[in-house]
């Protein structure tokens, strides 16, 4: 089974389990998440945010919903998906 340490060591991943996003500020680039065994609720930096709630994906009807770079993550696979287009996007575009 995938577990934090797994992503972390395997793709670079920071995952957080049993945390509920409360507030994503993209000019900031940070998250806000409550950890539900603690209660606590931190503010969290990132480059790359990658929302995964664990439940069947909603894919709304948007404009660019099936544009290359968006993706539903469910599974290793699919977060090595994910990283492998990562790596040719950093191929073609390293700046």
């Amino acid at each position: 089974m995938a577990t934090e340490q797994t992503f972390r060591a395997q793709f670079a991943v920071d995952c957080r389990t049993s945390c509920e996003v409360v507030g994503i500020s993209p000019k900031k680039k940070t998250v806000e998440l409550k950890n539900h065994a603690t209660g606590e609720v931190t503010a969290e930096k990132y480059d790359k945010l990658v929302l995964s709630p664990g439940a069947a994906p909603i894919r709304p009807p948007l404009p660019g919903i099936d544009l290359p770079g968006i993706f539903s993550v469910r599974t290793v696979p699919d977060a090595r998906s994910i990283r492998e287009w990562l790596d040719r996007v950093r191929r073609i575009d390293p700046g």
